[in-house]
């Protein structure tokens, strides 16, 4: 299991193509750490200020790791709660 995470130190700070700037590490990615290959990997993304369902496709940043990974199914849950799988 892994989560949404803060880095706090500047050498985290990381500029991404589009020009913005990331200083936390994605649920993706902290869990991947752990990850086998052959692993399948669910995310689901949940909203603490209202209690509700939000959309947890992985990023276009943590996909190619979880390619690399070697993952085998990736499932993650839609805005409704529903869960979707990614062809890879």
């Amino acid at each position: 299991m892994g989560v949404n995470t803060s880095k706090t130190h500047p050498r985290f700070k990381r500029r991404y193509e589009d020009g913005t700037y990331g200083s936390h590490m994605h649920a993706e990615m902290n869990v991947l750490r752990f990850a086998q290959e052959g692993d399948e990997l669910e995310v689901m993304r949940w909203r603490k200020s209202d209690n509700s369902f939000a959309m947890a496709k992985p990023c276009r940043h943590c996909m190619p790791h979880i390619i690399e990974a070697g993952i085998s199914k990736v499932s993650y849950t839609n805005d409704r709660g529903e869960w979707r799988n990614l062809e890879l």
